[in-house]
């Protein structure tokens, strides 16, 4: 069994990376003392520390000039554009530490597969290359809007204006992937205005906003739909939609009238939030997470009122409702800000890459080994298998379409 020691170091230093926060200098010191002890392997130790440029302090940071010889091309390579340098004051000294996307994604990965193999020792070789097609592209911004007479609005293939007229609004698709509702100026009050609906849809690869009838805003992620009145206000008792897949709201208050969201069997409800739902079928299991605001969830006869970060998870089967007061909401809703951000199994790991490349996966091993990752949603497939593979985490090849997953 892994020493304690070095597991709960492990655990502090995924959350660093997960949360963008650097190693302290008393964290680098520990780091060092692991290793002398052979506790962490030198292929770990170097992973991690490979990361951290060690010099003493410079007049205006101007470390490059100062490098011991042959350092200057290496570091020079390590801090570009797209690297964040982030500067910690310990006594005389700076610690800098480089931190690309794709490094981070690998070094976090590594530390939880390190966990997860027994120790540093453990880890092979491997030199395959993860991917020999074509690059897949990440989800772009398109959807379907089925109206309330069954007819379909293909939204990726629509240019930016007016696309129908529901329910006295008229829905116009605006510019970067936004539907929005705006009131035409008709009252439409006909009989069964409360039975017009709307349902929009994002296949996998693809991703949408819509700005609701009453201006609460809800994002959708890849292969979700909801579905709502195609008019919500004052007039309505109650404003409500179905779920399936995973979507961010950030709803508009209106204190008479409550907005509920239904997925899979679970109802939450709300005045006025920030919250994320996910209700994948694959997954078996809805996760509300709060961010603002208070919400009650409700599965059977069990009831659960929610604060800023905690989440109530309901799975498939059963009645139950288990509250999880402690939620790393920044992980949750990473996807919304165009982030991975993974602390779990690998075969849900591929599920949610299935799902934003839009390709098939086939697991032949490493279902359950625990993964921990984060890095840019915006880079092609390839760059992301490519990592998984340098740290370990399995073998990927892609033909047609579907990744096979390999020890």
């Amino acid at each position: 069994m892994l020493n304690e020691e070095v597991d709960k170091f492990l655990d502090l230093i995924t959350r660093r990376w997960l949360s963008d926060t650097p190693l302290s200098p008393d964290e680098l010191m520990q780091l060092n003392d692991l290793h002398n002890r052979g506790l962490i392997g030198p292929e770990m130790y170097e992973a991690i520390h490979n990361q951290v440029v060690d010099k003493d302090l410079l007049d205006e940071g101007a470390y490059l000039e100062n490098a011991q010889p042959g350092e200057y091309e290496r570091l020079r390579r390590m801090i570009n554009p797209e690297t964040r340098v982030i500067p910690i004051t310990g006594g005389k000294r700076v610690i800098l530490i480089a931190v690309s996307v794709a490094a981070a994604f690998l070094i976090i990965a590594g530390l939880e597969i390190f966990r997860n193999s027994g120790g540093a020792n453990k880890i092979d070789a491997r030199s395959t290359p993860a991917m020999s097609e074509q690059e897949i592209p990440p989800a772009i911004k398109g959807a379907t809007l089925k109206l309330a007479d069954g007819s379909l609005v293909t939204l990726d293939s629509t240019g930016a204006g007016v696309v129908a007229d529901q329910g006295g609004n008229r829905v116009s698709k605006l510019q970067g992937g936004v539907l929005a509702y705006l009131h035409s100026g008709k009252n439409d009050n006909s009989p069964g205005i409360n039975t017009l609906f709307n349902t929009l849809t994002t296949s996998q690869g693809h991703r949408f906003r819509v700005d609701l009838p009453d201006g609460s805003k809800v994002w959708l992620n890849a292969a979700s739909s909801l579905t709502y009145f195609a008019q919500l206000g004052d007039n309505n008792k109650v404003r409500r939609v179905e779920l399936t897949g995973e979507a961010y709201f950030e709803i508009v208050p209106m204190r008479s009238v409550p907005f509920i969201v239904r997925a899979n069997g679970t109802t939450t409800t709300v005045l006025g939030t920030h919250f994320n739902v996910q209700a994948y079928e694959e997954n078996s299991r809805v996760a509300i997470t709060l961010l603002q605001g208070s919400v009650r969830v409700n599965k059977g006869e069990q009831s659960e009122i929610l604060h800023p970060g905690q989440e109530a998870i309901s799975k498939t089967g059963s009645d139950l409702l288990q509250l999880d007061k402690e939620v790393d909401t920044a992980m949750v809703t990473s996807w919304k800000q165009g982030i991975f951000a993974f602390r779990e199994p690998l075969g849900q790991i591929m599920q949610e890459l299935a799902r934003w490349y839009d390709v098939k996966v086939i697991m032949h091993g490493n279902a359950d080994r625990r993964v921990a990752a984060r890095g840019s949603r915006e880079q092609p497939l390839r760059n992301i298998l490519d990592n998984l593979e340098k740290i370990h985490a399995g073998h990927f090849t892609v033909k047609d379409r579907t990744i096979v997953v390999e020890p």
